[in-house]
């Protein structure tokens, strides 16, 4: 089945496939800034290197504050193992579809993540918010 998370992260593997990210940064630039998917891209140490607009501002903090910081260090506590073994997964070359964890916010609030992310070194990383 074909999700809108699929489909981003099939467009985000043909674009650096296609060098698109290299070439032309331009329109990689306004895919991930325009889209309300929430993107990711990290270190394979889990350093935050680019986060879009849509995810900084849900999770409530400004661009500049995450980036260079730890993504681990927004995860829910209950769920750092699992999202360590899933990291590791991807460093290995896979690719990871429909992981779930949590992540807190700003405010303290705490929501619920599932992720379709792929890696080559650096972490590609495309995720949708799950509504109870």
């Amino acid at each position: 089945m074909l999700t809108i998370a699929n489909f981003f992260l099939e467009v985000l593997k043909t674009l650096k496939d296609l060098g698109v990210f290299a070439v032309r940064p331009g329109i990689y630039r306004r895919f991930f800034e325009r889209s309300n998917a929430l993107f990711l891209i990290a270190s394979d140490k889990g350093i935050i290197v680019e986060i879009n607009p849509a995810f900084a501002e849900r999770l409530g903090f400004q661009r500049e504050m995450l980036r260079g910081t730890k993504f681990m260090k927004h995860v829910h506590p209950a769920d750092q193992e699992r999202t360590m073994n899933e990291m590791n997964k991807i460093r290995a070359g896979a690719d990871v579809d429909g992981f779930r964890n949590r992540y807190i916010c700003a405010d303290d609030t705490v929501i619920e993540l599932e992720w379709l992310s792929t890696g080559n070194g650096t972490i590609y990383a495309v995720a949708r918010e799950i509504k109870s």
